[in-house]
């Protein structure tokens, strides 16, 4: 699990080049100072038993608001953890399932 303040721009690309290698989907959403943390810890303990081999997380933390990544490699994880989380994704905490790789399940 990674947490990153201020990582310049071409080391944070690295970082997430890596965790798109190592993982097929990730979730994304964003927060403000003080709101939905206590989400965002209950989150990450949902993923910490499907082991690093299948979950990590990554947070870019700026002065006004913070954007979480929950990396996954399988589709079954994803769609659990959205279905445990969906009463806390609204608008104010907007999710993103993003699909990176060739590996992904195939689009219409």
């Amino acid at each position: 699990m990674i947490e990153y303040p201020n990582v310049p721009g071409p080391e944070l690309r690295r970082i997430m080049a890596g965790l798109g290698h190592d993982y097929r989907f990730y979730l994304c959403t964003m927060t403000y100072p003080d709101y939905c943390e206590d989400v965002v810890a209950r989150m990450i303990e949902f993923g910490k038993p499907l082991g690093q081999a299948n979950f990590n997380y990554l947070r870019e933390t700026y002065p006004d608001h913070s954007v979480h990544y929950f990396w996954f490699n399988r589709w079954a994880d994803v769609t659990a953890f959205q279905r445990k989380f969906e009463g806390n994704m609204g608008p104010d905490f907007d999710n993103v399932v993003a699909e990176h790789s060739y590996r992904t399940m195939p689009t219409a």
